[in-house]
């Protein structure tokens, strides 16, 4: 076969043939695949020309008729049944075994009905899923269909190995790839995606932990229905305010629906919580619309809430695929106290469960220098300064590190830092530690170190691009250029 193509040019139709093949005597091969991009309604036709390297003249060149019918319309279907949401167990421990080896199972059911739209009868032939994992119990086979009919409900099963999907499926990972059921009909084939997704409200805040159910931080995999998180805020002075942010994202390819938002108990006087703003990916408001009211969700948190029995009202909110809802928690004592608070938001899928703890006590953490006058320093120089802190509070405090958001300026507990502190690049860090502050000692909790050449190279001299020298700074280096004088 020497190639396929066509006796008169049409934009439309797309030839992908393969060269070379040698047909054997009684045999059959493909030769091409033809592929037609329909765009006005209506029947086309034209001829394929198939070349042969045959003597014979009536085989040397074959002529194939091809005829299209372009048909606008669709097979229509609710995109919210082709979702599968698998609710993970409430205790990720009980999964221990490895996800190759299976273990417990849940089967989730979805019913599918199509309706034909297009202008002419529709005749259902059969379904099938490209994953294992699917399966089409019930397809109403050689089933036809006139326009704008409904077909009798097909079902389909996914079957979920929690074992596997709770290593699967993360708080950032919230779906599995995308598997295709595909419609056989005799205008067409049609691929509706099936997705299976946790549910679940990926939830970031400031000094924000997830807690396992026994205490314990939590690395494992996403665990939904009971989800708890510990917002240790530490020790804060009387009358200090303190903000933090807490937000809920929702990762999942369906919307998610806030039920219910529990605030404080009335003895959080200390805490309080509101909704301000909704944000897509990128970080951009988002306009509120009718199923949204963030003002409907700020009288959810001052009247507490009803919990669970919000099941069975109208969702307080909607969460769209890839939106955040931002919260804003403020937190100022007028008393030392020690608080121990919970703040609650259920979904369909989970409860949320978020611990704010705190201890507020009169006093105030002075740090010394007030302000940080370093030496001169150079690129292969580093300078360093001492800083102290006093505490006023009645109890010791912990300083568990420092940090600078500049990256030539680096800030070291004083267990950290080395013992040659003039010469960091030749010596290695102690580990870790912390420095314990007495009530009323000025304390040495660490030093703050300046080294220039770790700023841009446009600001560092010794930097490679600064060296780099045009053709007449060259030419001048090596007396070739100038002008004698």
């Amino acid at each position: 076969m020497a190639d396929v193509v066509l006796s008169s040019a049409d934009a439309l139709l797309q030839i992908v043939s393969k060269r070379g093949i040698v047909l054997q005597p009684n045999s059959e091969s493909v030769v091409a695949t033809v592929i037609y991009s329909g765009k006005t309604e209506g029947v086309f036709a034209g001829k394929l020309m198939v070349r042969t390297n045959d003597t014979a003249p009536e085989n040397k060149v074959l002529e194939v008729a091809y005829q299209a019918t372009v048909l606008h319309g669709r097979l229509a279907y609710n995109e919210a049944n082709t979702t599968f949401a698998v609710i993970l167990p409430r205790n990720m421990s009980a999964l221990s075994k490895a996800p190759e080896e299976g273990g417990a199972v849940t089967v989730v059911e979805r019913e599918l009905r199509l309706t034909n739209e297009f202008a002419v009868p529709l005749l259902l032939v059969t379904a099938v899923v490209d994953d294992g994992d699917f399966e089409v119990v019930s397809f109403p086979s050689d089933r036809a269909l006139h326009p704008r009919e409904p077909a009798p409900p097909l079902t389909v099963r996914f079957t979920a190995d929690l074992d596997r999907l709770a290593w699967s499926l993360t708080m950032r990972n919230s779906s599995l790839p995308v598997s295709t059921l595909v419609i056989y009909t005799n205008m067409s084939v049609f691929a509706i995606p099936l997705r299976v997704y946790h549910g679940g409200l990926h939830v970031t805040g400031t000094v924000l932990e997830r807690v396992s159910s026994d205490g314990g931080h939590d690395d494992a995999p996403f665990a939904a229905t009971l989800s708890p998180f510990l917002m240790d805020v530490g020790m804060v002075g009387v009358k200090d305010e303190r903000v933090l942010s807490l937000n809920f994202s929702n990762p999942n390819p369906v919307s998610v629906d806030i039920r219910d938002l529990q605030g404080v108990s009335p003895k959080g006087t200390g805490i309080s919580i509101r909704v301000v703003q909704l944000v897509d990916e990128s970080g951009a408001p988002v306009e509120q619309d009718g199923k949204t009211s963030l003002s409907a969700l700020n009288k959810l948190i001052d009247r507490k809430g009803k919990g669970k029995s919000a099941d069975k009202t109208p969702p307080a909110a909607s969460l769209k695929p890839g939106l955040t809802l931002c919260l804003e928690v403020r937190i100022m004592s007028r008393a030392e106290e020690r608080v121990d608070e919970r703040f609650k938001l259920w979904t369909a899928y989970e409860a949320v469960d978020i611990r704010i703890r705190y201890v507020s006590m009169e006093g105030s953490l002075t740090v010394e220098p007030a302000r940080l006058q370093l030496p001169p320093a150079f690129p292969g120089k580093v300078v360093s300064e001492a800083i102290y802190a006093t505490s006023t509070y009645t109890m010791p405090l912990t300083i568990t590190g420092m940090k600078s958001s500049e990256a030539r300026f680096q800030a070291r507990l004083a267990a950290d830092v080395p013992r040659h502190a003039h010469n960091a690049h030749n010596s290695t860090p102690a580990t870790p530690s912390k420095v314990r502050l007495q009530p009323g000692v000025r304390t040495l909790i660490g030093h703050i170190s300046f080294d220039p050449s770790l700023g841009p190279p446009h600001e560092n001299y010794m930097a490679s691009a600064v060296w780099s020298l045009s053709q007449q700074q060259k030419d001048v280096l090596t007396g070739d250029g100038g002008d004698g004088g």
